[in-house]
């Protein structure tokens, strides 16, 4: 059940297509290791979990950036 709630939140949330499309991907990440993986707390899973969470972060944080930049100019 958490794992359709997290699917039914990135589906409604108010985002852009490309963070939607980020999150999915985090998830199906995360969701793959987790019933793929022999042993998932080992520290590889984990720190690849980690990893992944933090880029995608990191590219959430420059599109917006990106967008407000876009804005200003199309304001300008």
């Amino acid at each position: 059940i958490l794992w359709l709630a997290i699917l039914v939140w990135i589906a409604h949330a108010p985002i852009s297509r490309m963070t939607r499309a980020l999150a999915l991907g985090q998830f199906t990440t995360v969701f793959l290791m987790t019933n793929v993986s022999y042993s998932l707390w080992r520290s590889t899973w984990v720190s690849s979990i980690w990893f992944s969470a933090v880029l995608t972060i990191v590219i959430v944080n420059q599109i917006r950036s990106s967008d407000v930049v876009t804005a200003d100019r199309e304001n300008h």
